[in-house]
């Protein structure tokens, strides 16, 4: 668990802004990133920034995504929560 180094090498990038470019779209296709969801629940205060949850949808199949960060209400103890689905790569 926790950070892990990737190390690629491509000889045909010459510049760091191609190097940027490509570390991007790598650390895309590892991630799995797929698409973004936003949504508003009742507020848990036990979700951190970090945390997989599961996301069922009406017409759809249920997909993980990662809590990327929230907004805690404390008048109406609402949240408004940022998500990104997530793919596990073996």
């Amino acid at each position: 668990m926790g950070k892990v180094v990737k190390r690629f090498d491509m000889s045909e990038l010459t510049s760091d802004a191609e190097c940027e470019i490509a570390a991007a779209a790598k650390l895309r296709d590892l991630t799995g990133l797929q698409r973004k969801v936003d949504f508003q629940t009742f507020g848990n205060p036990a979700m951190d920034p970090g945390d997989v949850i599961l996301i069922r949808g009406l017409s759809g199949p249920d997909e993980f995504h990662l809590l990327d960060g929230y907004e805690y209400n404390l008048r109406t103890t609402e949240m408004l929560c940022e998500t990104r689905s997530v793919q596990f790569v073996e």
